[in-house]
């Protein structure tokens, strides 16, 4: 966007994008923290013998970050990031993929998501979802899409009840 608006400007676009991930890594390994419910969440899971896998937008060092500062890389089954695509989410493809890692069937499988794209992402590669959205965004009539809503993570285990 910057660069286009400020042709004038000689700046290499992958040396910007480079100190922008180095520096959320930075932050992530310093002050990472995990959203509200994802470790009983996953918990959850697991003593229901479900498959986990994590189908993100984000890059692999961002992702090895995080499962690392958190501790959770076992929890999951699967792990597949938009980066390996030519398109990202909104683009079924990680789904689609991270699913097939998984050995299921979209349509057996419930996405968890808290951001617009990665729910149209979901219900296009045919998955359940569960939306959980940040607090200011809640009430955005956009979340009508989703299969379930949830104010935070803690109301997986609940709806996996209700499965």
């Amino acid at each position: 966007f910057w660069l286009q608006r400020f042709p004038k400007v000689k700046v290499d676009p992958q040396y910007i994008a480079d100190q922008i991930i180095a520096a959320v890594i930075a932050y992530i390994r310093r002050d990472g923290k995990p959203m509200r419910g994802v470790v009983d969440a996953l918990s959850a899971c697991r003593s229901r013998g479900l498959k986990v896998g994590l189908a993100t937008s984000s890059s692999w060092d961002i992702i090895d970050a995080v499962l690392g500062k958190l501790a959770i890389t076992e929890a999951f089954d699967a792990i597949q990031s938009a980066q390996d695509f030519p398109l990202g989410k909104p683009h079924p493809e990680v789904y689609l993929s991270c699913a097939a890692k998984l050995a299921l069937a979209p349509s057996r499988c419930l996405a968890v998501e808290d951001s617009f794209n990665g729910l149209i992402a979901a219900r296009a590669a045919n998955m359940q979802t569960l939306i959980v959205p940040a607090a200011e965004q809640r009430q955005d009539p956009r979340w009508a899409a989703a299969h379930y809503q949830g104010d935070s993570l803690e109301a997986l285990p609940t709806l996996l009840d209700t499965l």
